[in-house]
């Protein structure tokens, strides 16, 4: 049978080259593909090169961003971290406003390097004892 798809930048592979077909799936989908077999090994080389091209592409391609969403993660943990260590530092102290300013900024960094930011929720049930800015 067909493999991939035919979307946009995917390969067609044609399956089980080695038997015979009572449909033409090469005019379902007429994008060219490669033809294996992996009783006869028709076709696996080929398709090893271009699987092995397209992740080359794919990594290269994807370099640059990975390496800049690892500095901005870094970047927010650290001042998540020191946000913390601040609210740690408060506790002794009392100012509980302040210490919930600490950790809604660890919040929103953490919230950064997850993708969703559930500040009130978790500050809600920290600080549910404490009667903070009301």
């Amino acid at each position: 049978g067909a493999g991939a798809g035919a979307g946009a930048g995917a390969v067609v592979v044609w399956t089980k080259c080695d038997l015979p077909r009572h449909v033409d799936y090469r005019s379902a989908w007429p994008a060219a593909g490669i033809a294996v077999s992996s009783v006869r090994g028709d076709g696996i080389n080929e398709l090893r090169e271009v699987a092995s091209r397209r992740a080359a592409e794919h990594r290269r391609r994807g370099a640059g961003a990975v390496a800049a969403t690892a500095v901005r993660c870094r970047e927010s943990l650290r001042m998540a971290g020191e946000s913390l260590g601040r609210a740690r530092q408060l506790v002794a102290s009392g100012g509980d406003e302040l210490i919930a300013a600490e950790v809604r900024l660890a919040l929103t960094e953490i919230g950064k390097v997850v993708g969703a930011v559930y500040t009130d929720d978790v500050l809600d049930r920290v600080f549910s004892r404490f009667c903070i800015g009301k």
